[in-house]
């Protein structure tokens, strides 16, 4: 087995979802000691096994990695091996294993809730959720997976909004189980643009892989190979349809995924192996 390292800080979700799909290959991933925080979840949630790079000799370093993700369509590239992001096979799995056969919440958002998607999402609600504005004349923010709205107002479509900021500190960014959970009971998520200038988001690929329909504020380029709704539309356009469903999730294996074999050959490759 060689010993790789890439060259990466791990800092950013891309590079963190890379390293799971270079730890899926025959490849041994070797990680700076003080980097480990930011992927020791990851072996605590999926049993990756990776070195610390005090631990083993001979590593063979990865330099020719591109990761872009404050731009208009991001892009994950190692070698010649490009996608929009480059997740692991078994983070489908997982993701796909929480599928219910019903699913609870109708209308979830899980994250950070900035001024700017406060008042964005403030507005969405108030329109399209008949009552939600004169009943509760905020958003809610609700910390308990299945305390809903409606049980306390009488809703008829449940909704969960959640303000965490789990996803953004160490070690819950790099994976953080109970917002793909709450993901996994939803059937809509509504998915404002990013907050760093850009109008995709994580969110919107992480909907499809839990089985959940995107409602997005702005379109991307990125999200033409998909079917979503946007926020603008009529609500008796969000349909929660098993077909869209399916097709999304392929979508998502075929664009964000590598498979393991042509992933190892590249990784060979680079290292002249």
């Amino acid at each position: 087995m060689e010993n790789i390292k890439l060259n990466l800080t791990y800092e950013y979700l891309q590079e963190i979802r890379l390293a799971h799909a270079v730890m899926e290959t025959e490849f041994n991933l070797c990680v700076e000691p003080e980097l480990n925080i930011r992927l020791e979840r990851l072996k605590e949630q999926f049993g990756v096994n990776y070195s610390l790079t005090n631990e083993v000799n001979n590593i063979h370093e990865i330099k020719d990695i591109l990761i872009a993700h404050r731009t208009v369509v991001p892009e994950t590239k190692i070698g010649n091996i490009s996608r929009p992001l480059i997740w692991p096979h078994a983070m489908f799995d997982y993701c796909k294993s929480l599928w219910p056969e019903k699913r609870k919440i109708e209308y979830a958002f899980i994250g950070k809730l900035t001024n700017q998607r406060q008042v964005w999402m403030q507005s969405f609600l108030s329109k399209k959720i008949k009552g939600y504005f004169n009943i509760t004349g905020k958003i809610k923010y609700d910390y308990k997976i299945f305390t809903f709205l409606n049980n306390i107002f009488g809703f008829s479509k449940p909704v969960l909004m959640t303000a965490s900021l789990r996803g953004r500190r160490f070690p819950g960014k790099s994976w953080d189980d109970e917002y793909f959970q709450l993901q996994a009971q939803s059937k809509f998520i509504i998915c404002p643009s990013g907050d760093v200038g850009c109008p995709w988001t994580y969110r919107f690929f992480e909907t499809m892989i839990c089985g959940a329909i995107p409602i997005v504020e702005t379109a991307s380029p990125c999200y033409a190979p998909f079917k979503f709704y946007m926020a603008d539309e009529d609500p008796k356009n969000f349909i929660y349809d098993p077909e869209i469903v399916k097709f999304n999730f392929e979508q998502c294996i075929k664009h964000l995924t590598v498979p393991k074999e042509e992933l190892a050959l590249e990784i060979a490759r680079l290292i002249g192996k």
